[in-house]
């Protein structure tokens, strides 16, 4: 069973307007090796067991630069893996042994700009997974040539969002005969996020679990950042035995689902 043990996050100080928002944005002398760095060096102080797997999610580090970051947090001998998404990241992680002490690291070098880094299978125990599943639902449309292109990208995000998400998540917790109503937080990550929220009212999910994600992703937080802040902080506002549903949609119809519990 994956357990989350700990978390660091870095957010650089400067900010920059992004279509009206003050967003994070590295300074000068910050980068996506830097920001990563600070979340995670005073967290490994923190790790008992000796860690086996970093995982790298990240839209500039390449294999030269990740190797420069783990000898800066003397993790030269570990295995690392890149990955190009959360959902390929999560997959790797849930099937590494849970014996084995594992870290992810996710950092934006653009606005909105941060690091977080999280540790997973360490002595410490925050929350475990109860359940977690990974799935493609084909989307592969011809627009029509008279449909605009935005158009015909809110269609792809209806359907992927508004008509397959509410079956496929009742189906998955009417499979771990977890009821809706007993989901303290939903946390994740969509391309349409208010697509996102009326799914999960649509099956059932108290209107006050979606709060933590409303409230974050009116600052300006998007995609992997808010998937992983959303986790954390709903993480930290539980209470012992409360259940956090977590998602995370794609563009291209990949779809992940996972309940966790804090422990």
């Amino acid at each position: 069973m994956l357990r989350i043990s700990w978390w660091g996050i870095y957010i650089p100080r400067r900010a920059v307007d992004v279509n009206g928002m003050k967003l994070p944005a590295p300074s000068d002398d910050e980068d996506s090796i830097t920001m990563a760095y600070e979340a995670s060096s005073q967290l490994l102080g923190s790790v008992e067991n000796k860690v086996g797997n970093v995982v790298v999610v990240s839209d500039d580090i390449d294999h030269i630069k990740l190797g420069v970051l783990l000898s800066l947090l003397d993790l030269s001998d570990v295995s690392a893996h890149l990955s190009q998404d959360l959902i390929e990241a999560f997959t790797l992680i849930n099937k590494i042994p849970e014996n084995e002490t594992s870290i992810l690291i996710v950092v934006n070098s653009s606005p909105p700009a941060g690091c977080i880094t999280t540790v997973f299978n360490d002595t410490s125990t925050q929350a475990k997974v109860l359940f977690l599943k990974t799935l493609s639902e084909n989307l592969t449309f011809t627009k029509p040539s008279s449909t605009r292109l935005n158009t015909f990208i809110d269609l792809i995000h209806e359907i992927l969002l508004l008509r397959k998400a509410p079956k496929l998540l009742s189906d998955m917790l009417k499979g771990i005969s977890l009821e809706p109503s007993k989901i303290s937080y939903l946390a994740g990550s969509a391309p349409k996020l208010s697509y996102l929220l009326k799914a999960a009212s649509r099956i059932g999910l108290p209107s006050k679990s979606l709060a933590i994600l409303t409230k974050l992703s009116a600052t300006g937080i998007t995609g992997r950042l808010l998937a992983i802040m959303t986790l954390l902080e709903s993480i930290k506002s539980s209470s012992t035995g409360d259940k956090i549903l977590f998602v995370i949609l794609e563009e291209s119809g990949r779809f992940l689902s996972s309940v966790i519990e804090k422990t």
